[in-house]
Formats: C-alpha cells, structure tokens, sequence
C-alpha cells in the first residue's frame, strides 16, 4: 500500500508539472515554426523519459534488490530522484497557493461586476477611466516562481548531503544519577547510535567522525545498534575503520531494527538467521561486547556500574519486539547499584523501561531526529517529535533519564541531514 501511495504522489507531481511546462513552453515559442516543435517535443519527451525512469528505480528500490548495484551508483541514484521530486514537491505547493490565489481574484471580479450590471469595460462615472477585470500574464512569474521555489529546497537538499549528513557535532551533557558510587562520578560515556554504515560511499567520514570522537577521551563508548541498513555484510568496506573505536574500558553495544536483516529478500529462512550469527561474530571480531538481552558490569574496588542490553524493541507495530527486558534484568546482580540500559528504540522507554524504576538511565536512537529540522539555542523542532516524544537529547521522568542519540549516519532513504546533524555524544556522570 505504501509503495502504491508513493507511486501515485510521484506521478500526480509528474502531470502537474507537466502542465506548467507546456504553458511556459507553450507561450515561449508562439510560432509553430518544425524548430521550435522539435525542441518543445524534446523537452517534453525528455521530461516523461526521465520521470519514468526515476519512478522506475523508485519502485526497484521497495520491491526490489537495490543492493546488486553498487554503492556508488545507488547512492547517486537516491540523491538525484529524492532531490527532483522535493523539489518538484515545493514547487507544487508553490502553485497550487498561486492557482488559489488567481482563482479567488477571478471570483471577486466576477461577483463584482455581476452585482454592477455593467459590461467590464464600460467607463466609470466618477473617473472616466475604464474597469475591467484584470488579466495575469503567468508566464515570467511562473519562470521566476519556479526557481524561486526550486532552489530553496533544492539548495537545503544540497547541503544536506555534500556537508551536512557528515558534519559530526560533540554534545557534552551532564547527567546526574541518584546515588551514583563514588568511583563512577565523573565517567565519560561517548555515546553514538545509527551508523548505517551501507549508506556511505567510502570510510573517509566515519574515520573523520571516529577520531573526533576518540580525541574527546572517552572513558567508555556506547554503541546503541542500526550498524547496518540490510545485511551484515556491508561492515565489510568500513570494518578497518570501525576497529579504530576504543575507549579504555571498552565499546558496549546493543542492534537496532535494521541489524537484523528484516528489510532485504532472503532467499531462505537459513540465510537470514546466518546474516544475523555474521552480525553477532562483526560486533565480536570488531572487540564490542555486544548486549543482546544480557548484561556487562564495570568494577573496581567493589564497586560496580551495571550495563544492560536488549534486542529491538519498539512500541510501535511498525518496528520489531526482539528485546526481552524482564529476562535481562534477571540477570543483574542483587548487589548491583547504578544502570544503564542500551535500547535502541526511545519507544521503549515510557511502554516498558520506566516500571525498573532503579534503572538510571536509557540510551536510544533510531529517530535520526528525522534527519531533518531546526535547533537553535535551547529550540528545538524537528517531524520526529510527532511520532517519538521523546526524540533527541536528555529526557527525565520521576528520577529516570533516558538519552536519544540524533544518529552518527545516515538513511538509506533520506543521504543528507539539514539542521539535525550527526551526533557524537559526551555523558558524563554525576552524583545527584
């Protein structure tokens, strides 16, 4: 239904675009001379080719493999189609309020000189001028319209994916914890979430990103899942890099929806349980210690800061409930004081998290704060906030915390960021 949604929204966008070229065109070259018919019918043909084409591609990418083709020309593929229809997009809305506008004047016009009983050009009285209904020439202010409207998203869009989608930003956040043992104040918690490591072009940016977050010296690294966007294998181009991030005690980690293989055809029930045993060997091989409903503590002088793990776990329907809280909860020590749990989706936190009232604080992503939005200052808006209330940054509730990690990467779907950027988080613990 979703892929019939798009179609449908991509091909109301192609004939309404249509139309207006064929104006502009149409009043551009008057004389029906061979050469101009030739040059309106390339331009209109032209138009349909690459329209279906796109469409196309768009409907192989959801019902198809995109991935047998290579990473490169996917990535320039996704960048070109989603850049033309947002653009087409706003350009449409730019219409429509012009057509609204016109259709209201037109209207005004014509109530009023049906009321005056008058021809329109019949001459006023009082001013011997004529009155008529006024006339809009479209064809200037529908060109400048067009690049007006055009180039606002389209440059957004440009910037979002030439610099934006790797314009890695540190966050430092204090966060209290009640009670917290005397041997953990202070510890820095670098946490990252959402690399969608298939989504890059090469290891160039997440090097960049992983030394900015080591020169931050973290004490720990926390890494809250969706490594991939489909299947383990794309680790493999960006494994050397990955193995650069560490941190003295370590990188903790935990999947998100996308590391289990769920969006890409399998051949066979086997095959995608071997893609999930290849994830598990990845996180192994690369020195994580990876917390699929399990636990990890750190210790010293006896005292000790509990980290839990869980599979995916997500509210919503939309997303998979792998994760099993209640059975990794059991497995903490009775005498464990502090936690910190690692759970990918932030949906979690108010549906189940917050009835383990002594667990400190939640570490999630997934939103990506939709990849898109405003922060200024202490302002922040973003589309994720209707779906996730809780969706970027520190949230408390009753002495609970939970903190959502903007996403270190990038979709698949959506290769830019534009005022949401990616995320490199410092936590520092404090007493409280």
């Amino acid at each position: 239904m979703r892929t019939f949604l798009i179609f449908v929204i991509m091909l109301s966008l192609d004939f309404y675009w249509f139309s207006r070229l064929k104006i502009i065109f149409n009043k551009k070259f008057t004389k029906n001379t061979f050469k101009n018919e030739i040059f309106k019918n390339t331009i209109f043909y032209g138009f349909w080719i690459l329209s279906f084409l796109m469409i196309g591609f768009s409907l192989f990418y959801r019902l198809g493999n995109p991935y047998i083709l290579p990473a490169t020309l996917r990535n320039v593929l996704t960048n070109t189609i989603i850049a033309v229809y947002l653009t087409k997009f706003f350009t449409t809305l730019f219409f429509l309020v012009e057509d609204f506008i016109i259709f209201i004047k037109y209207c005004y016009y014509f109530v009023l000189n049906f009321f005056k009983n008058k021809p329109k050009t019949e001459q006023s009285e009082s001013t011997g001028q004529s009155e008529k209904t006024p006339t809009f020439t479209r064809s200037e202010f529908l060109t400048k319209g067009i690049f007006l409207a055009s180039s606002i998203p389209l440059g957004l869009l440009s910037y979002g994916m030439a610099w934006g989608a790797t314009d890695f930003q540190v966050r430092n956040v204090r966060v209290p914890i009640r009670n917290l043992s005397q041997k953990w104040r202070g510890l820095r918690i670098a946490h990252i979430s959402d690399l969608h490591v298939g989504s890059y072009y090469d290891d160039k940016a997440i090097r960049r990103g992983i030394e900015l977050l080591k020169s931050q010296k973290p004490d720990i690294i926390c890494f809250t899942g969706d490594l991939v966007n489909q299947y383990t294998d794309e680790i493999k181009p960006f494994f050397s890099a990955l193995l650069q991030l560490k941190a003295p005690f370590g990188v903790v980690s935990s999947l998100g929806n996308h590391d289990y293989g769920d969006y890409y055809q399998w051949d066979s029930v086997k095959a995608k349980s071997e893609n999930l045993q290849k994830m598990y060997l990845a996180h192994k091989q690369l020195g994580w210690k990876l917390l699929v409903d399990d636990v990890f503590f750190l210790e010293e002088n006896n005292e000790k800061l509990t980290f839990l793990g869980v599979g995916n776990w997500s509210a919503s329907s939309r997303f998979p409930q792998y994760g099993n809280l209640s059975k990794t909860y059991e497995k903490i020590e009775s005498q464990a004081q502090n936690k910190i749990l690692l759970s990918h989706d932030p949906s979690h936190w108010d549906a189940q998290v917050r009835n383990y009232a002594d667990i400190d604080l939640t570490l999630s992503g997934h939103t990506h704060g939709m990849q898109i939005g405003i922060e200024v200052g202490n302002f922040k808006w973003s589309p994720s906030q209707y779906m996730y209330e809780q969706w970027a940054g520190l949230y408390e509730k009753n002495g609970q915390k939970i903190y959502v990690n903007r996403g270190f990467g990038y979709s698949q779907v959506m290769p830019a960021r534009i005022g949401i950027l990616p995320e490199i988080t410092i936590l520092t613990l404090e007493n409280v």
